[in-house]
Parts: C-alpha cells; structure tokens; sequence
C-alpha cells in the first residue's frame, strides 16, 4: 500500500519579500499552510475570537460579523464586556505614531508617510527615526497612554498579507490606521480601524485623524468592538486546523506549479505604484 505523505508549504511572508520558489519545490508541495485565507490550512498572524462564545471569527475566507450581539445583549442571554474609554483617552496629546526598521519597502509606506507628516505629527520610532524611548512592552506603556493613532502599514501590499503590525496595535488602546493590500473586513471587526486607501490622499487622511482626535466621543467608537471580540495568538487556531486537515479524508494535490498559487495577481495594488505610495485613486485606477 502506498501512503501519500503530505509536504506542507508554510510561508508567513509576502510574495514581494518572497520572490522566488526554486525549481525543485515547485511539484513537491501538495498543501499550503500561510496566511492566505484560502489556505489548506490558514496559519494568520492573530485571530478575532468572539467574547460570547470563544470562537474564531476572523481572518476567515468568509466572514460574518455578528450584528445582532446588542439585541442578545437586551435580551439577557449575553452581557458584553464593559470598556470605559474616557480615562484613557483623556490622558492623550499626541497624534500618531510609528515603529519601522525597514525605511525602503516596496509598499511605498515611507513615502506616504512622509508626505501625511506635512499635515499631522508623525512620530517615527526605531531604525528609520527617533531612538525608541521604551524597551518593552512600548505599546503598554508609551503608544496607548499618548498617541491617538498608529500606523499599522505594510511592507508589501499583497493579497490577505496582513501582519503584527495591526494586530498589536489593536490589542491595546489605540486607533490602527491601516496600509495594506488586504481585504480588511476579513481581518477585523467593522469600525476598530482606519484605512489610510479610503482617502484620496495623505492631507484627506490626515484632515480626518485631526478631526478625530477632536472629538472624543466620535473616537471611542473605535473602541466598541472590544465589547464584543478580542485579540487572540494564531498558534492554536492553526495547530487545530492543521490536525483537522491531516486527519481527515481530504487530500489534494496542488494542481498549478507553486509559485503560480503563491505569486500571480496576489500584489495587484504594488503592481500600480511605479514607485509611488497608494492611495483611493489607486484602487480606483485598479478597479477601472
């Protein structure tokens, strides 16, 4: 008896930080494991799990945000956790922060950032800025009680590549503005973060995190969902996944070469840039 013995590919990082699979590899592998959500088995860098009922939400190839939590919620079956947000707000005068060490990404994120700097204070932390002034835990005990905002933006603007970046910040206090190639209400729940491609330029984004940050009310809307799901480490979720997959019935075998599945179309925004940064112009252009 022959016993197909299974080769998974696992890969967390972008197919721009990944160009090539060599030769040799591109018929070995007949599962994925990576943070693409169509995946065999999806290895994300966090999870959204549901407060109610401890079950993954997202990231998920479908998504469903429960809308209905509030009328359970009057209805007694479930009561959300209670998050007061005014102390903590009230604590900040900074506007938006940023930690990076890679000041030449492909995503165009430094030039975007560098043009959004001329409207709003941008403070740059660690090798592309200023010196970091925390050692540990920085979102904790620095980002959370100062800033309004974080830049959770990406080095690769890629298909479902989305990374720590966004996930730390959500776990804390602070308002994500995200930068990525991402579908990002696959990754987290509907009004927890701000996505820089909604607006037509860095001074339009810029105009609206300063408005924001004005008015505190309107900000601690961001907070709500954290009512209702949390941030959770990926490594049980995909360790399940992947023993599910492995016993059950199912075994297939990747039907296109390797670097096909991997790389082809997964960057269409990157493609557009020309060595500029992205912006809503750039979807549209991309959409047209």
């Amino acid at each position: 008896m022959t016993v197909l013995q299974p080769a998974i590919k696992d890969i967390l990082e972008s197919p721009e930080n990944y160009p090539e699979v060599r030769p040799i590899f591109e018929e070995y592998f007949n599962l994925t494991m990576t943070y693409r959500t169509d995946s065999d088995i999806p290895w994300p860098y966090a999870v959204v799990r549901s407060l109610k009922g401890n079950n993954v939400i997202a990231p998920l190839k479908h998504v469903h945000w429960d809308n209905n939590i509030a009328v359970n919620h009057n209805a007694g079956i479930w009561k959300p956790q209670e998050v007061s947000m005014s102390n903590i707000v009230k604590g900040k005068r900074k506007m938006v922060s940023w930690f990076v060490s890679n000041c030449a990404a492909k995503s165009g994120r430094m030039e975007y950032v560098t043009e959004l700097s001329n409207y709003i204070d941008v403070d740059i932390y660690g090798k592309c800025g200023q010196k970091s002034p925390c050692e540990n835990d920085c979102f904790s005990t620095f980002i959370e009680p100062n800033y309004y905002f974080y830049l959770s933006f990406e080095n690769s603007l890629c298909e479902d590549y989305v990374t720590e970046k966004f996930y730390n910040a959500l776990r804390y206090n602070i308002v994500p503005v995200v930068y990525g190639g991402a579908n990002y209400t696959k990754f987290a729940p509907p009004g927890s973060y701000i996505n820089s491609l909604d607006f037509d330029s860095p001074k339009m984004l810029a105009e609206f995190l300063l408005e924001l940050s004005k008015n505190h009310m309107k900000y601690e809307k961001y907070f709500e969902w954290k009512k209702y799901y949390k941030i959770d480490s990926s490594l049980k979720f995909s360790a399940c996944k992947l023993c599910e997959f492995l016993h059950s019935a199912r075994m297939k075998q990747i039907d296109i070469p390797l670097s096909a599945w991997y790389h082809m179309d997964r960057c269409p925004i990157q493609a557009q840039l020309n060595g500029e940064y992205a912006t809503k112009f750039t979807l549209n252009k991309l959409l047209d």
